[in-house]
């Protein structure tokens, strides 16, 4: 399985970035993914995007953060399977480990 270049997530856009690192199944010591290399300009605009995000946040009212994070709770769990073949592919753990330990302790 091969997966499409993955860029890095900050502020809710994709950013691209010149370096990049290979990401290889274990398994069978194939490529699966090309994976942007985050450098000190993206670090720093990610930094900087958390302190811009923070305020907001910090002000949402404890039932609302709730409901965001149980939503994401919902999303980690209804992608179980897929995500766990994703860390399956990308750990080499077995399929049977990352669908009932790796993806449920993230969504506990």
């Amino acid at each position: 399985m091969k997966y499409e270049r993955q860029q890095l997530f900050i502020a809710g856009k994709r950013h691209s970035t010149p370096e990049t690192f290979l990401s290889v199944d274990p398994s069978c010591n194939k490529p699966l993914a090309e994976i942007c290399k985050a450098d000190k300009s993206t670090i720093h605009a990610a930094v900087e995007a958390g302190k811009r995000a923070f305020p907001s946040w910090s002000a949402t009212p404890p039932i609302e953060r709730s409901r965001i994070l149980l939503r994401a709770v919902a999303l980690l769990r209804q992608r179980n399977d897929e995500l766990a073949r994703v860390e399956t592919h990308d750990t080499g753990k077995p399929f049977s480990e990352t669908s009932t330990v790796d993806i449920v302790t993230g969504a506990d």
